[in-house]
């Protein structure tokens, strides 16, 4: 057992260990958007994972709150499972709006598919780096995956920074523009409520230990 482990009581880390079917659904969620994108069938499917995590947030609300852990670290708890469903309401929002508008030109629909493909192929290592977080009592190990998680989001800053290069130097009308400009909001997103939720449970994690 590492330091992480005897730190914990076992409410904590059966919330930390719970909280990662949250991740679970967001992985299984951002392999259907990858299909998604390559062929618009399953948006339902991400909309029923979508509410699954909805679920799960509120089924570990009661358990925070129910006094299973520490008191002074029942908000950072509550924030932290936010931030996970916030990953996967991401997916869901990109999903949705990449339905809602296909551009007439064939170049634009062929450079955003690539580019969220992309993202979500970040996305896909960003939340498996998550899910280890969550099954490790080794405060190194966590924390280096973290800061893979920081690196995953700052390659999908740099796709979403290519993103709006691209719409300003070739798109000419406002509809194509901001539907563009949404897919690389929400795309960044995902991949920023991913470090989000990272950066709060190492938070929690140091609180444990100091």
């Amino acid at each position: 057992m590492g330091l992480l482990g005897k730190a914990f009581n076992g409410g904590e880390s059966g919330i930390i260990s719970e909280s990662s079917k949250i991740v679970k659904i967001a992985i299984e969620a951002n392999s259907k958007l990858k299909a998604l994108i390559e062929e618009p069938t399953v948006i339902n499917e991400i909309k029923m994972l979508e509410k699954k995590s909805d679920d799960e947030v509120l089924r570990l609300s009661d358990m925070i709150t129910s006094g299973s852990i520490a008191p002074n670290l029942i908000d950072d708890f509550l924030e932290y499972i936010d931030k996970e469903d916030n990953i996967v309401d991401s997916i869901y929002n990109l999903a949705r709006e990449f339905l809602r508008y296909k551009p007439r030109n064939k170049r634009i629909r062929h450079y955003m598919r690539s580019q969220l493909l992309k993202m979500s192929d970040i996305g896909a290592l960003a939340m498996s780096s998550l899910y280890k977080m969550q099954h490790n009592e080794n405060l190194e190990i966590v924390k280096k995956h973290h800061v893979e998680i920081e690196h995953f989001e700052e390659e999908g800053d740099e796709i979403k920074d290519g993103i709006f290069d691209f719409a300003y130097s070739s798109i000419n009308d406002f509809k194509t523009f901001y539907h563009v400009s949404q897919l690389a909001h929400y795309a960044d997103n995902m991949l920023d409520n991913c470090e989000d939720a990272s950066d709060v449970l190492v938070s929690i994690m140091d609180s444990i230990i100091s």
